[in-house]
């Protein structure tokens, strides 16, 4: 087990307790998905559709999903989400750009994370570039992705590649 232990230290770095925010201390759990062939496959047909119909794709676009490798490895994600302080019940997938951003609490990384443990995390989000509209993996968490190595990044991408979803590496210093 310990060879085990050290190979996930090595591959995804050593697990961190995330803080919570404030926004974060009462909410109810976020629903994830753990990364296989067939969420993969259910991530490359929204691609599809972001790249056929130039409606959704303006939505696809504008939405995150986040993504965390927890202490016992495999990958997990869900859409980014936020509330309004007045309407904490109402929750809705967070703007990857809005001008509205500031009174939206957000529910980040550690909503994932047993006990609030995690090896690393990001984001993962469809961008238009040109015709194609490929899925980025970036380690953008401060709680999580902060002082992690690009191949650690890498290795992740790797996961989403090996369960049959391309995706392209943006790696924050």
């Amino acid at each position: 087990m310990a060879d085990a232990v050290t190979d996930l230290d090595s591959f995804f770095g050593i697990c961190t307790q995330g803080a919570r925010k404030t926004s974060e201390f009462n909410a109810a759990p976020v629903f994830w998905h753990e990364l296989n062939e067939t969420t993969a496959n259910w991530l490359r047909e929204i691609r599809q559709v972001a790249e056929t119909n130039f409606l959704l794709q303006k939505f696809l676009t504008n939405i995150t999903l986040l993504w965390l490798v927890p202490a016992a490895g495999g990958v997990r994600f869900c859409i980014e989400e936020s509330y309004e302080a007045t309407s904490p019940d109402r929750r809705f997938a967070r703007p990857r750009e809005s001008d509205q951003l500031s009174r939206l609490l957000p529910l980040g990384h550690p909503m994932l994370a047993d006990r609030d443990i995690a090896r690393i995390a990001g984001e993962l989000y469809l961008e238009q570039t040109g015709d194609d509209v490929p899925w980025v993996l970036s380690n953008k968490s401060a709680r999580y992705g902060v002082g992690r190595s690009k191949t650690q990044l890498q290795n992740v991408a790797d996961m989403f590649d090996n369960a049959g979803l391309k995706v392209e590496v943006y790696f924050l210093q």
